[in-house]
């Protein structure tokens, strides 16, 4: 009887690419069917906002891809790699609608389709299916990862990472590693639009953050910060001055390296240490799952007041550019916010943002939300005004971004005020209304929503706690 094929059909960056070959592979194996998967170039437009390794001096690891043919093995690529013309000939089914794997295999039993998507791979997949073997999928994902068939330079530089582990945990007193990676590059500076997205806020970590955990994790223990930014992370080594700190970048060559080779570097190193601390960047997520290691998230190791405290004192301490600076004092913000601090010095930290990075309208919108919350709505509509003569344009492009990543909740506040006694605020009020994540969204929320508007932090509070159970403000 012929094989299904099990696809990952991913179109974006690396390391969601090599999740989604590990999940397709090992969902292939629990089904009995043949795993599959795409890896044809990202649109034109898309590179167009990504593929950097250099902006106004700053040395980057950007998320462009290699050919598939510079990365895996003429036999592996014709063993198990789609093309899109392949795919569009044949019948597809997703796994969007199953939380087991037991139901997910009776549905490929019993159907016909050509090929199945395991489709949300950017997630942990012990998080989609509840009937996992944990222990299993995450013996099993080295064992994939291993299995691979590479290119013979790709291979050499897998095992060069292998071997530079080996020789770090041996020498210098030996000892465990711990890997910190600090998210950045497309997600802090201007040269791309993910900074904007309210999506985003979780997904870099700040430097002053890093700063002050590595500070602790490395008095005696040896850490290797990996990043994206290569010009930060060498300042943040310099003002560190430790002995026990060191840099991916000191164990390959950045220049000699494409931007895939420089990820299967950092990646598999990473994998060998005892700990990972890394957001939810698929290149952290992609090391712990070869690595069965433990990921830690930076924004849940210590409370938002002391979080706050953190970004007051370190603020200044390191010579960074400007957009660090301007996505720090956002986090500030955050922080303080939820800590109950005063409204006026939370509009002043989004003011100071805004003087480093003044394109970034979500800075602008959170300033609207600070003062709606606080009741403050003349206030709030006369910012409004301010903002719909000077760049009226951009705003509303911002705000026409049709996916919710937008602060869609703190935009649908304006839907539940008394907005026509206020002209600018209405005027906003009625565009979001049209747009169809709205129409869902506030249907489902508007009542809860009204419940919380009259009390000032609660309704932020509750979704900043929300955050450390892995939930988006």
């Amino acid at each position: 009887m012929k094989r299904k094929k099990i696809l990952s059909d991913r179109k974006d960056s690396n390391g969601n690419r090599f999740i989604g070959i590990i999940n397709a592979f090992y969902i292939a194996k629990q089904c009995n069917q043949k795993p599959m998967f795409t890896w044809d170039a990202v649109s034109k437009a898309h590179l167009l906002v990504e593929d950097y390794k250099n902006f106004n001096k700053q040395r980057f690891i950007s998320t462009a891809l290699d050919t598939k043919e510079n990365i895996f093995s003429k036999n592996f690529i014709q063993e198990h790699c789609l093309t899109y013309e392949d795919k569009s000939s044949l019948s597809l089914a997703t796994d969007e609608k199953f939380r087991y794997l037991k139901k997910f295999k009776n549905y490929i039993l019993n159907t016909n389709y050509d090929y199945y998507e395991i489709t949300r791979t950017e997630d942990y997949i012990k998080d989609i299916w509840k009937d996992l073997d944990i222990c299993n999928y995450t013996q099993s994902a080295a064992e994939i990862f291993n299995n691979i068939n590479f290119t013979e330079k790709v291979a050499s530089i897998i095992k060069q990472a292998h071997l530079k582990a080996t020789e770090l945990k041996n020498t210098n007193g030996g000892g465990a590693l711990i890997a910190f990676h600090i998210r950045a590059g497309d997600t802090v500076y201007p040269f791309a639009n993910f900074r904007k997205l309210a999506l985003m806020n979780f997904h870099p970590t700040p430097i002053e953050l890093a700063y002050e955990i590595i500070k602790d994790l490395a008095k005696d223990t040896k850490v290797i910060i990996f990043s994206d930014d290569i010009n930060s992370v060498e300042e943040l080594k310099r003002v560190l001055n430790s002995k026990n700190i060191f840099l991916a970048e000191e164990f390959r060559d950045y220049h000699q390296f494409s931007n895939t080779e420089l990820f299967l570097f950092d990646t598999v190193l990473m994998s060998h240490a005892k700990k990972i601390y890394g957001t939810h960047s698929a290149v952290a997520k992609f090391a712990a799952t070869i690595g069965g290691v433990e990921l830690i998230n930076p924004h849940t190791i210590y409370p938002a007041n002391k979080i706050y405290q953190i970004y007051k004192e370190n603020f200044g301490k390191l010579d960074l550019h400007d957009a660090h600076k301007a996505q720090t004092l956002f986090y500030t913000y955050l922080a303080a916010r939820a800590s109950g601090e005063e409204f006026e010095k939370l509009i002043s930290l989004l003011e100071q943002a805004l003087k480093y990075d003044y394109e970034n309208d979500k800075y602008r919108i959170y300033i609207l939300d600070t003062l709606i919350c606080n009741n403050e709505f003349k206030r709030a509509d006369e910012y409004l005004g301010q903002i719909l003569q000077t760049r009226k344009e951009d705003f509303f492009s911002y705000l026409a971004i049709d996916n919710g990543n937008t602060c869609k909740e703190l935009l649908l506040k304006y839907c539940l005020i008394n907005t026509q006694k206020y002209q600018n605020l209405n005027q906003i009020a009625q565009k979001i209304k049209q747009m169809p994540f709205c129409k869902k969204f506030f249907k489902k929320t508007s009542r809860k929503l009204r419940l919380y508007l009259p009390q000032k932090h609660l309704w932020f509070k509750k979704y900043f706690k929300g955050y450390y159970n892995h939930r988006y403000l």
